[in-house]
């Protein structure tokens, strides 16, 4: 988060819990001011 990328890219597989990736939208989102909608468009969690 402290080179403000457009977009953040991520493997499902390197998430154990569901609540996980829950902690990294809302930690991404604090860090780069980003609006629930925002972060829904720019993290992805394939």
């Amino acid at each position: 988060a402290a080179k403000h990328p457009l977009r953040v890219l991520f493997r499902d597989s390197c998430f154990t819990q569901d609540s996980q990736k829950i902690n990294l939208y809302e930690q991404f989102k604090q860090q780069l001011d980003w609006s629930d909608d925002e972060a829904f468009q720019n993290i992805r969690v394939i």
